[in-house]
């Protein structure tokens, strides 16, 4: 269900995300084979995990505040990996390619620090002393690359330990004592807090990848073969203060050891590859083997006590460790069932929810699990205000919350038959279902009534003009619309048998319906008579449909389709988004900011009104004559314009933009068309003012033109 928009709305400002983005870019889920590269908990119930998405191409940082139970995204950057992530209490740091990350409220903000380094590694390390002074080391190779701030992460000064090696990590022992160990086994300890270092060899064939001291004396190292000796891990101990380091016999070496923790001098663990977690009771004289994986690695641990905590790892391994290590519970960090519908009440609050009464909570740019009691299936949510908000669904539930989602209960509706979509007009709304079943509040849901339909057939979704006239969609063609505030429907022709999934209004008569088989149809007489109209690409089932003005609106569908017009609904583009999840719901802040859900959890932003339009069909019948490209109008133009081009038979069609020097900057067609009229939106908010040229490019014909950008 979507909000029906009046045109005479403010524009509502939306918040800057330090992670703009072109186009639909990620929100929701993570992908099944996210690699988790560190995990911290500051508490026993909150919680930090950081890494790299490689199916969504992104960053990301995820929190829980319910010991892993659920966990939500507080951070995430496009094509930028997320190495390494420090807590302390609020103040938070999370490090990658090629900037540091810092939030001061737990990750509810984030901004970037700038990192006046000589070289931009990726930054696999980070620790800090205290809020302001922390140490951050490179990548390796990058020899000597250990940097200071003593700022919180303002600025950054090179800390020699001087050594011919890479850094892998830095362990804080207290205000003082810093220790560290990198490439060719090389260990450093400082004194002093980095101001001067004192630099040994322990192996010179190994990368020692982690250490942990358990006081300022005793210490553990950890790594495995490099190079010409890729031998298997070893964990070497000290204790007295790094000066000699004797090896520990294991009772399994894993290709590597990637990180150690303890809990007091005698109790601590080891993780590896090949799942492997060994566990030590006794300061590691004896250890033994409490997990093993093949072909899993494990990447960071973090203790709550020797009996509990949490290891991380590669392909989505996310574990809390039970019993000494004798038991290991899979957490679920990302929600994949389908969501069926989303609402933005303001620009900063939203809501979508889905199957097994799953609701999530858009509060300042993230989303949060919420919680109720209900586990059946919720198919839409509306709310009527900031506060006042329904969700409806399968046998008859009707939950209803009064303070922005906190809490939500049930509201009697004496059926078990599914309601499919919810609609508030001020104090009014309307819930609708299956079998022709509706009923009505007229006081924000505190008492309800049933409406007579005179049908038996399932409602689809609900459309409220105005307190007296009222459209519904449905089933086998159903369109039902009302002039007496539902006291008698009249069953309007739609000329089509297929199932209608939304409904839609420019103006007072001006109707728009989708549904399946690329069903789209357009009234101009209030639903009396109407109008197909025609969609470029392949027959799907559409299931929403939502205009931000009197003239842009936009069709989302299954496998991954969005449609988009900008002339009042006469011709219709589609956005392509590399997505194949079916797109139930699509909702919008503003002009340009906007959401959409779908299948396997997908929750996906714009900010700039999704992107630039491909492949708009013509809807005149007459088909061209010869392959035509049009002059772009506007031009000059400012950021945005619009190239039409005619094409006379079925072809590869291309149109590509080339800089003054003949530089192709980019394509945006490429793709079979069938005959017809096309035009497409080029948006050159991201280019500099200049002359471009742009081409149209098939098998038998090329022709370019010349435009102006002025800013």
């Amino acid at each position: 269900m979507k909000k029906l928009y009046l045109f005479s709305f403010l524009l509502i400002l939306s918040a800057i995300n330090i992670f703009s983005q072109s186009g639909w870019f990620w929100q929701n889920p993570l992908s099944t084979t996210a690699k988790f590269n560190e995990i911290q908990f500051v508490n026993p119930s909150t919680g930090y995990s950081c890494g790299w998405d490689a199916n969504n191409n992104r960053g990301f940082c995820i929190k829980t505040t319910n010991g892993g139970k659920s966990w939500i995204v507080v951070a995430h950057a496009n094509a930028t990996a997320f190495a390494s992530l420090k807590f302390i209490n609020n103040t938070g740091y999370v490090v990658g390619y090629p900037n540091l990350w810092k939030t001061i409220d737990a990750g509810n903000f984030w901004s970037i620090l700038p990192l006046n380094t000589a070289t931009s590694p990726f930054w696999p390390s980070i620790n800090f002393v205290n809020e302001y002074t922390g140490f951050l080391n490179g990548e390796i190779n990058i020899w000597n690359n250990l940097y200071k701030t003593t700022d919180g992460g303002n600025s950054f000064s090179t800390s020699s330990p001087g050594i011919s090696a890479g850094v892998l990590k830095v362990f804080i022992v207290d205000a003082n004592i810093i220790y560290l160990s990198g490439e060719f086994g090389l260990f450093s300890r400082s004194t002093n807090i980095g101001n001067t270092w004192n630099t040994q060899q322990i192996s010179p064939y190994y990368q020692l990848r982690s250490l942990y001291f358990t006081n300022a004396t005793t210490g553990f190292i950890c790594g495995n073969g490099y190079y010409a000796n890729p031998s298997p891990g070893r964990i070497y101990k000290t204790t007295n203060s790094g000066n000699n380091w004797t090896e520990l016999i294991l009772p399994l070496r894993p290709k590597s050891f990637s990180e150690m923790e303890f809990t007091d001098i005698n109790n601590g663990y080891a993780i590896g590859d090949s799942g492997c977690v060994l566990r030590t009771v006794n300061a590691g004289v004896n250890w033994e083997v409490m997990r093993i994986a093949p072909n899993q690695l494990l990447n960071d641990i973090a203790l709550m006590n020797f009996d509990s905590g949490y290891v991380a790892g590669n392909n989505g391994i996310l574990l809390k460790m039970k019993n000494q290590g004798s038991s290991f519970e899979t957490l679920n960090y990302a929600y994949r069932k389908n969501f069926n519908s989303v609402i933005m009440v303001n620009d900063i609050l939203g809501f979508a929810v889905g199957d097994s009464g799953i609701i999530m909570k858009y509060c300042d740019g993230i989303w949060y699990p919420g919680f109720n009691n209900n586990t059946h299936k919720l198919n839409s949510v509306d709310f009527a205000d900031s506060l006042i908000g329904i969700a409806v669904g399968d046998s008859g539930v009707v939950i209803k919350t009064t303070n922005q989602g906190t809490n939500w209960f049930s509201e009697i509706s004496n059926t078990n038959l599914s309601f499919n979509s919810v609609q508030f007009l001020n104090n009014i709304c309307y819930v609708v279902g299956d079998s022709g079943k509706i009923v009505k509040s007229t006081n924000l849901g505190i008492s309800w009534y049933s409406v007579q339909s005179n049908t038996s057939t399932n409602q689809n979704d609900i459309l409220q003009q105005n307190s007296n006239t009222v459209y519904i969609v449905g089933d086998s063609g159903l369109v039902l619309k009302t002039t007496n505030s539902g006291n008698n429907w009249v069953n309007l022709p739609s000329g089509t048998t297929s199932n209608l999934n939304s409904i839609s209004a420019t103006s007072f008569d001006t109707i728009f319906i989708v549904g399946e088989n690329l069903i789209l149809k357009k009234s101009t007489n209030g639903g009396v008579s109407w109008a197909n109209v025609t969609l470029p690409l392949s027959q799907i089932t559409l299931n929403d449909i939502v205009f931000t003005s009197t003239s842009v609106g936009y069709i989302t569908g299954d496998f991954g389709r969005i449609y988009k017009t900008t002339n009042f609904g006469a011709n219709w583009g589609y956005q392509n988004i590399n997505l194949t999840n079916n797109i139930n719901s699509i909702s919008f802040l503003n002009s340009n900011t906007g959401f959409i859900v779908g299948s396997g959890g997908m929750i996906r932003k714009t900010t700039n009104a999704g992107g630039i339009i491909l492949g708009v069909f013509s809807n005149n019948e007459n088909i061209p004559l010869s392959f035509f490209l049009y002059q772009n109008y506007p031009n000059p133009f400012n950021p945005v314009t619009k190239i039409k081009f005619d094409i006379p038979n079925q072809s590869i069609a291309k149109i590509i933009i080339y800089d003054l020097l003949g530089r192709e900057v980019t394509i945006l067609v490429n793709e079979q068309l069938k005959p017809g009229s096309y035009s497409v939106d080029w948006d050159g908010s991201g280019f500099a003012s200049g002359v471009y040229f742009y081409s149209l490019v098939t098998n038998d014909f090329v022709e370019t033109k010349r435009m102006v950008l002025i800013k």
